[in-house]
């Protein structure tokens, strides 16, 4: 396990932690970036220990492509996404840890991720050793890659209607985002006639950055390999709760949270139904940090639909070395809370 996530075995501060309960959370494929982490090497310690213990497991070539402002393309392929985000979510992780001693003296309520962010929210937990965290990931990301093409689309629809098209086009609703945006995948040919209907009806849609139908029927022989690829690799029960998409709610016990990460392929993943979790079970969090690359979206993948769930949701995207100082106790009220 890298030196900085070991900090969460810790007791955690009471007399700072009552001030307020925050989650940290990590996107999924999709919001991976061109020239990602490039801003941390060599500046921040700890992540650049990160990274070059993790060019020992995912090769040197992974590296240089995240940090590649020109290879997007290419980073974009599922194969090299998925172990690039593991590696720039932690880094970025170690970084806000550096740069913000006192937080050592709490740990956060709960971690959450989104589709492949829940494995790198389970390395942070503990829950995996960074190395077979990493194995995961490319395990992960190679047998998903070869799954059948198929597109996903982040659609303006509520989760009712939304699973009432999915059924009349024969696709599937993979993601519930918000109140008021799912996203749907399937195969091209299917999707591309859903497309027509939105646009007939003026409802938005937009294709996302990923070229297969994740957490969908047509990942159903990749979940069976996937299953056999990882049945060798040991899951410790978590020191911190992992929110999963599978139960939708906080675990801590390997066993559970390695199903979860198996059966979230063919799963809906449903933020509400997880915030909502996040909020309850006596644990109170609404606020949250979310570590990682913010793709395409302004606030980051994960904080703008975190934003959307509305009441006192809060949440601020770490995606670079600067945006990293910040202290969540400090700024509760100003910077941390007004974006």
């Amino acid at each position: 396990m890298v030196e900085s996530l070991q900090i969460y075995n810790c007791a955690p501060n009471n007399e700072i932690q009552h001030l307020i309960r925050f989650g940290f959370v990590f996107p999924g494929q999709g919001a991976q970036t061109a020239g990602m982490c490039l801003d941390l090497y060599g500046k921040s310690y700890s992540a650049t220990k990160l990274i070059d213990q993790a060019a020992l497991t995912v090769g040197d070539e992974l590296i240089y492509m995240m940090f590649d402002p020109s290879r997007g393309e290419e980073l974009a392929a599922t194969q090299n996404a998925q172990p690039a985000l593991v590696v720039a979510g932690l880094a970025h992780l170690v970084n806000y840890l550096e740069l913000n001693p006192g937080i050592h003296d709490v740990a956060p309520a709960l971690f959450i991720g989104q589709s492949l962010g829940e494995l790198t929210a389970m390395i942070a937990a503990g829950a995996l050793s960074f190395e077979d965290g990493l194995k995961i990931a490319c395990a992960r990301g190679e047998i998903m890659a070869k799954a059948p093409a198929g597109i996903m689309m982040a659609v303006n629809l509520a989760l009712n209607p939304a699973r009432k098209l999915a059924a009349e086009y024969e696709v599937d609703v993979s993601n519930v985002n918000s109140d008021s945006q799912t996203v749907l995948s399937g195969s091209a040919e299917a999707m591309a006639q859903l497309q027509e209907n939105l646009k007939s009806q003026k409802i938005a849609a937009k294709k996302l950055d990923i070229s297969i139908a994740s957490h969908s029927r047509l990942m159903e022989v990749a979940q069976r390999d996937f299953a056999q690829a990882i049945a060798h690799i040991p899951f410790h029960d978590a020191h911190t709760p992992v929110v999963t998409g599978v139960t939708q709610q906080p675990e801590k016990e390997g066993s559970i949270l390695k199903q979860a990460l198996i059966e979230q392929l063919t799963k809906t993943i449903d933020l509400p139904a997880m915030l909502t979790a996040a909020a309850g079970f006596g644990l109170g969090v609404s606020k949250f940090l979310e570590f990682g690359p913010r793709g395409k979206s302004k606030y980051g993948t994960l904080t703008a639909n975190i934003m959307a769930y509305g009441g006192s949701s809060r949440s601020v995207c770490i995606d670079t070395y600067e945006e990293a100082v910040i202290n969540p106790f400090r700024d509760v009220n100003t910077r941390f809370y007004a974006k």
